[in-house]
């Protein structure tokens, strides 16, 4: 493949490649359509996969993939379509992916991905279908309308979408939970008052505070 510095499209899906994603991909300066579909591919994404800016296409949809999606992906500034789905990818959504303004499709179903939705995605204005269910995904949606549009079956088998178009409980992460102050902390123990006025120990006592973690 080395001598194919030229190569613009490059379609080996359902294969069975049993194989590593060669990070020499980047090395195509014109690729600018790559679809490696179920070809039996495992291991990580490498970074260096959007070396060549040249991407258009990127389909790795249905093989073994794992590890986080590499922030190197932010580099794909050409990328229209992106579909990562049914692979075995965890870690959070990378922020990158907000900097990919021409993206229309985003497919991200059926990974392991955890954490919130970065809510730079909602400034992608040419995204246009998104599917990010079957996930472990938390939080609020993004605010660009095509998050706020998107269908039930998009969003479904997370933990905790915000979203009044899934069933699942709403659940955020890194979100403080307000503090409850102890009712049982104040009493009118007349009597102790007064023998600790009568000691001499002056100082002040703060109620106990409860349910400012795990509760």
């Amino acid at each position: 493949m080395g001598l194919y510095f030229n190569l613009r499209y490059l379609n080996l899906s359902w294969n069975d490649l049993r194989s590593r994603l060669p990070p020499e991909l980047g090395y195509f300066r014109d690729l600018s359509e790559l679809d490696l579909r179920h070809s039996n591919l495992f291991g990580s994404i490498p970074g260096d996969l959007c070396d060549s800016n040249s991407l258009t296409v990127l389909q790795l949809d249905g093989n073994s993939l794992s590890g986080p999606i590499p922030e190197e992906i932010g580099n794909c500034s050409y990328l229209h379509l992106l579909s990562l789905s049914h692979n075995n990818l965890n870690g959070t959504i990378p922020v990158a992916i907000s900097r990919l303004k021409k993206l229309v499709i985003l497919n991200l179903e059926f990974n392991y991905l955890n954490g919130e939705i970065p809510q730079q995605l909602g400034g992608l204005e040419n995204l246009l279908a998104v599917n990010i269910s079957h996930n472990r995904l938390v939080g609020r949606l993004p605010m660009g309308s095509v998050f706020q549009m998107l269908d039930q079956t998009a969003l479904q088998g997370n933990l905790g979408i915000c979203s009044p178009l899934v069933d699942e409980p709403c659940k955020m992460d890194n979100i403080p939970k307000p503090l409850v102050l102890d009712p049982h902390a104040y009493t009118n123990d007349n009597s102790s008052s007064s023998s600790d006025s009568d000691s001499g120990d002056n100082y002040t006592t703060f109620p106990s505070l409860a349910g400012t973690r795990g509760s």
